[in-house]
């Protein structure tokens, strides 16, 4: 090998160690962005999962308030039912009554309107 030649194999060899160093510093770049891109997302599915566990816990609370709600119903059509049952026997009791009265008095001087 002459000497032109080792400069010209030198001149490679340079050109060579550039384009590694050049492509090692692109590679870090590359893995930087992707480091960048995997916090991004982490923090994306944080953020979602937080979404998701508060609209659980909505979701639960909704139906504590349904089922609360459920019970009041409940509760109140068990009332008016008893109420009605009660104001059918009174309305009996006032019939039988009523009847007695006439019985006795007659119906001349009653007056049922008012």
């Amino acid at each position: 090998m002459n000497q032109y030649q080792v400069k010209m194999q030198a001149r490679r060899l340079m050109d060579s160690q550039e384009k590694f160093v050049t492509t090692v510093y692109m590679l870090f770049e590359v893995l930087e962005k992707f480091n960048e891109t995997q916090r991004t997302f982490r923090e994306e599915l944080i953020a979602r999962d937080n979404w998701y566990e508060a609209a659980r816990r909505e979701a639960q609370a909704q139906k504590a308030m349904t089922d609360t709600l459920l019970e009041s119903i409940t509760g109140l059509h068990n009332a008016y039912r008893e109420t009605h049952a009660t104001v059918d026997r009174n309305t009996e009791r006032m019939e039988k009554l009523l009847t007695k009265v006439e019985a006795y008095f007659g119906t001349t001087g009653l007056d049922y309107d008012n």
